[in-house]
């Protein structure tokens, strides 16, 4: 499947057309959950947060612009962040706070989506390392815009930084991803 259709998968799931939501789910489970695997100490917490990465595309799916990311770099970051999140409660949790866990189902992946999936968690891994290869407060600004899907005005006033100054580093990031994606794929 070309980026181009995965973009009108996500136009019709901002929609709200399950089947397409459906497709999208079989195409980006595996190596989706492969990351949250890796990413989690647990299976339980790679599930749940696979099931929130879900959720978050079901109901920010409308909000996509293919402008900023590929469809599956754009989901990948969802899951980025909910596993950051995921770490946070759960040392929060040792700390001595509760947190209630769920589990998800596993994703089922048919054999013939095998070598989509290696180069989708390839993928995966290469928006990992060019997210962690950003200075923290380019990372900051970039997950508070893709992730929180907050405006870039209300992202300077959350980090008191001028608002030229978060445009910034955004756009540097974004730029910075798409070459080091780039350069890996040449």
């Amino acid at each position: 499947m070309t980026d181009h259709s995965e973009v009108r998968l996500l136009e019709r799931i901002g929609r709200g057309n399950s089947q397409a939501f459906e497709e999208l789910y079989q195409l980006y489970a595996g190596p989706l959950f492969s990351y949250a695997r890796k990413s989690l100490a647990t299976r339980e917490d790679a599930e749940e947060s696979l099931q929130d990465t879900f959720v978050k595309i079901w109901d920010r799916a409308h909000t996509y612009d293919e402008k900023l990311a590929a469809p599956f770099t754009w989901t990948m970051m969802i899951l980025r962040g909910i596993c950051m999140d995921k770490h946070r409660r759960l040392n929060a949790k040792r700390r001595g706070k509760s947190v209630e866990l769920t589990a998800a189902p596993e994703p089922r992946v048919s054999a013939e989506r095998t070598l989509e999936s290696l180069h989708f968690a390839e993928t995966a891994a290469q928006v990992s390392r060019a997210l962690e290869s950003l200075s923290q407060c380019d990372r900051e600004c970039l997950e508070l815009a893709v992730f929180g899907q907050i405006s870039q005005e209300k992202i300077a006033n959350q980090l008191n930084a001028p608002l030229g100054t978060v445009k910034t580093r955004i756009r540097r990031s974004l730029q910075k991803i798409r070459t080091l994606l780039k350069s890996h794929d040449a």
